[in-house]
């Protein structure tokens, strides 16, 4: 599963753009320079729109598009996700405070003449910009999927981050809106589209 950064998120049970769409949500690779890419227009893309009729699914990279058109009738069910890397967090978090503290006492030891232990302020500065860094790295990773199965079996699942730059963020209910939203869809779908008796 590719993870993007969202870089536009709409959903509604009314239509929320020209293409009659009930969802349409946009993102791109995480990064700068992919940011930078994406204004330039040639960075690598995804973008997810939901109609009452059909589910358009595309993605872009350096070397050109796919698309992915799915009629609702097709989809037999939608999920979503939400992961929350806190052991990953709390481990970046513990290294870096020990790797910084140690490095800032060893700094601070160096320039001192009085004393030759660490600095017990050092020590806490690293400790607390360990503890920083791995709330930022968890603020950063919590990453929403969304995905659908069509009645073939196969499978459509994309992941997105937040964006400190476009200032998106990710949000379980919103997933879970988007995710019933689009379920409803289908559900409407599948009782137009069944002969009357």
């Amino acid at each position: 599963m590719k993870t993007y950064v969202i870089t536009a998120w709409n959903a509604s049970n009314e239509p929320v753009d020209d293409g009659k769409n009930y969802v349409s949500i946009r993102g791109r690779r995480e990064g700068f320079i992919s940011w930078l890419l994406a204004q330039m227009r040639i960075s690598p893309i995804v973008s997810l729109a939901i109609s009452g009729e059909q589910i358009v699914f595309a993605q872009g990279s350096l070397e050109g598009t796919d698309h992915r058109i799915i009629p609702l009738q097709n989809v037999c069910s939608t999920y979503f996700g939400y992961r929350k890397p806190w052991k990953a967090a709390i481990l970046l978090g513990l290294v870096s405070a020990f790797l910084l503290g140690t490095l800032l006492g060893a700094i601070f030891t160096q320039s001192s003449y009085w004393s030759r232990s660490p600095s017990p302020g050092a020590v806490a500065l690293g400790v607390v910009l360990g503890i920083v860094i791995g709330i930022i790295y968890y603020l950063l990773n919590r990453t929403l999927m969304l995905g659908f199965v069509e009645m073939s079996g196969h499978s459509h699942v994309i992941g997105f981050k937040g964006s400190v730059i476009e200032g998106q963020t990710v949000d379980e209910e919103q997933a879970r809106y988007v995710s019933q939203l689009t379920q409803a869809l289908i559900d409407t779908r599948s009782r137009s589209a069944q002969p009357a008796a």
